[in-house]
C-alpha cells in the first residue's frame, strides 16, 4: 500500500491542530494521559489525524456542510469508537 507523502502545508496544519488540542487540555488543567493502553504520543496522533482528515475532506468537498456541522462531526468522532462509526 503506497503512503502519500505529507506536504509542508499539511504538516503545518496538523501541528496547529495538535497545539490547539493540547491547549484545550491545558485549559482544563488535566494532563494528557494517553488513552486506554496507548502511549500519549500515539493517542495524540490518532486524535489529530482524525480531526485533520475530517477537515481535509470538508475542504475537498468545497465546504458543502456548515462549519457547525463539521464541528459536530469532529466532536462526535472524539467520543465514538471507530467500529461504531462504520455501522
Amino acid at each position: 500500500m503506497a503512503q502519500k507523502r505529507q506536504t509542508k502545508t499539511e504538516a503545518k496544519i496538523k501541528d496547529v491542530i495538535r497545539q490547539l488540542l493540547l491547549s484545550q487540555v491545558s485549559r482544563l488543567r488535566t494532563p494528557p494521559s494517553g488513552f486506554a493502553d496507548f502511549p500519549q504520543e500515539y493517542a495524540q496522533e490518532i486524535l489529530v489525524s482524525a480531526v485533520t482528515s475530517i477537515l481535509w475532506l470538508w475542504i475537498r468537498r468545497r465546504c458543502r456542510e456548515s462549519p457547525e456541522t463539521i464541528c459536530d462531526i469532529i466532536e462526535r468522532d472524539k467520543v465514538t469508537a471507530p467500529i461504531d462509526i462504520l455501522r
